[in-house]
């Protein structure tokens, strides 16, 4: 893909968000069990109660390897409400979290990711691979 293209979808996109006013936050490499992930969700939360947001769109890497263990087992593993409900918590945070797919989430059960979906009202990953059309 020409570097050219890539800025041009950036740009579109940057437009297209401050002129329908869409607010989403794009975040990746969030699954460990440590303090910056912590941070990370705490500014969220704040940022997000000043000014909803509609959506999340995770990036992947969503559970790295830690003491809790490498990836996800299934889709009752506690992993999904240790590093994601319960960090990711504020009320401004409350909302569909559209996620993909990164190299280190293929550790684990990858099928507990899209299992998830049905057991969550944000998290939301129908395929492995998928794309979704969001009218703004």
């Amino acid at each position: 893909m020409p570097r050219e293209w890539i800025l041009t979808v950036t740009l579109a996109m940057l437009f297209l968000v401050q002129v329908t006013g869409l607010h989403f936050f794009a975040v990746g490499d969030w699954g460990c069990d440590c303090i910056n992930q912590q941070h990370v969700a705490r500014s969220m939360g704040q940022l997000g109660s000043q000014r909803p947001i509609d959506f999340v769109i995770g990036l992947g890497d969503h559970f790295y390897q830690t003491r809790f263990g490498n990836g996800i087992s299934t889709v009752h593993d506690a992993r999904f409400r240790l590093t994601f409900e319960s960090v990711y918590s504020s009320p401004a945070l409350q909302t569909r979290w559209y996620n993909i797919l990164g190299n280190h989430d293929w550790g684990g059960n990858v099928s507990a990711y899209l299992a998830y979906t049905q057991r969550s009202s944000r998290w939301y990953q129908p395929h492995f691979y998928w794309g979704e059309t969001l009218k703004v």
